[in-house]
């Protein structure tokens, strides 16, 4: 293959090799996420705020602070081949001398500050598998931070419910954890309880006050039975608050609500079912735990 003169071809390895760009892209083209995260920094940056971004992906974000009036952007992105993307974007704006683009693990890396605005969209349902909480207590913990410092997204609510779940597949049964798509078919066939708040961290409150999030999730609750039948799966839907006024939950790209295969059990209309759940967020799904109420607590599940 002939190359460019002058140009130098980009490593490929790893996730690189093919991931990076289509997953940036994919974030960029979701019109739901992406109009409202620029809504949030626009209505969050004030001129001349130091802004720090964590995972900027394409570098739309930062753009967008920049345009607001920032003085510095500080971008973090791990991935060399997205981190070279972000800077080629940023170039092309004109805003180079604000933006700087960094290749640095964002759950260990030191971070220079002090920061006016901190953009974190390192969001997936539960915040369980992306590394918004482990990056977020890394930052706080270097005290770095304005005192009135706004974060985004500025809290995030996750609920849970107990619904029957499609577990077929091609004709085979197929129990494993789903993430849901707006673009496919429906695998819920009934949702059999109320809908109940588990998670609530709030950033911002966290980094004004120089105190870490609770990365561990511990749920004891009891849910009111609204449809009898049969339940096999945990359902998780988040609603990211990211600035005042300005909500986000399930789109293409963001909040994916989780399908979580339980233990089956039969459900009575009007009466109640306890469960405890518990799992740390940014350590996936693997470090869920799941126990119906009035069962031995040696009778953990793992999904």
């Amino acid at each position: 293959m002939s190359q460019v003169p002058g140009l130098r071809p980009e490593p490929q390895t790893g996730p690189d090799l093919f991931g990076s760009h289509e997953i940036a892209f994919e974030c960029l083209a979701d019109t739901d996420r992406t109009a409202k995260l620029i809504e949030a920094v626009t209505d969050s940056v004030r001129p001349g705020d130091r802004v720090l971004e964590l995972g900027t992906g394409t570098g739309i974000l930062s753009l967008a602070a920049a345009r607001a009036g920032a003085s510095a952007v500080d971008a973090y992105e791990l991935s060399p081949a997205t981190a070279a993307l972000a800077r080629r974007n940023i170039a092309a704006n004109g805003c180079s001398t604000v933006v700087q683009v960094l290749e640095e693990d964002v759950t260990s890396c030191t971070f220079s500050g002090p920061y006016d605005v901190v953009i974190a969209e390192l969001i997936s349902v539960g915040l369980v598998e992306e590394l918004l909480v482990p990056a977020f207590n890394n930052l706080v913990a270097q005290g770095v931070l304005a005192p009135d410092v706004r974060v985004i997204p500025s809290s995030q609510s996750t609920f849970v419910e107990l619904v029957e779940a499609d577990y077929e597949f091609f004709g085979f049964e197929l129990p494993m954890i789903q993430i849901e798509q707006t673009w496919q078919d429906r695998r819920v066939r009934d949702t059999r309880t109320e809908l109940r708040l588990v998670s609530h961290p709030d950033f911002t409150l966290s980094a004004r006050d120089g105190i870490a999030v609770e990365e561990r999730v511990l749920a004891v609750i009891d849910l009111a039975v609204r449809h009898s039948g049969r339940t096999n799966a945990l359902r998780m839907t988040s609603m990211s608050h990211l600035a005042p006024g300005i909500d986000s939950g399930w789109t293409q790209c963001m909040n994916s609500p989780a399908l979580v295969p339980i233990p089956p059990r039969d459900l009575v209309v009007g009466s109640t079912v306890g469960l405890d759940l518990s799992y740390r967020m940014g350590a996936g799904f693997s470090s869920m735990r799941f126990q119906w109420g009035d069962e031995d607590p040696a009778d953990i599940y793992l999904p």
